[in-house]
């Protein structure tokens, strides 16, 4: 098994996040980790929303077209999204 190096810490990466820039790869290593479910984020006010909204809790946002519901209100507008462009018949824009 290939193990990554974080050049930023250089130590073995927790999670491999691949950023692009210009052709090159780097490997940088996930900081913020959650204390109950242990997933990582690389950025702190991601971890926050994770914390507030996902972590131990039941998807709170409901699509008022079927049952499904989701964590956070972007996915659950994405969702949606589909709903009506399958009743027009047409394809929405992704953003």
């Amino acid at each position: 098994m290939f193990n990554h190096v974080c050049y930023q810490w250089n130590q073995p990466a927790s999670r491999q996040v691949v950023t692009r820039t210009f052709g090159t790869s780097v490997v940088q290593k996930s900081p913020f980790t959650c204390s109950k479910c242990h997933k990582t984020y690389t950025c702190k006010s991601n971890l926050g929303r994770h914390i507030r909204l996902e972590c131990g809790k039941e998807p709170q946002f409901q699509c008022p077209f079927c049952p499904q519901r989701t964590t956070q209100n972007s996915s659950l507008r994405k969702h949606m999204e589909r709903h009506i462009a399958s009743s027009t018949g047409t394809l929405t824009s992704r953003k």
